[in-house]
């Protein structure tokens, strides 16, 4: 029992790394595409 304790402590963090990992993608990419359409609706 105590060889599985840390094995489900260690679950419940990796995913919320990944998932915040993923988050902090998707806001950069949200903010390159920001970005790139105000370089375009500037351009014209």
């Amino acid at each position: 029992s105590y060889s599985t304790r840390p094995d489900r402590k260690s679950l419940p963090s990796r995913l919320y790394t990944s998932s915040a990992s993923t988050r902090r993608t998707r806001k950069l990419q949200n903010r390159n595409i920001r970005k790139t359409e105000n370089r375009i609706f500037q351009s014209l």
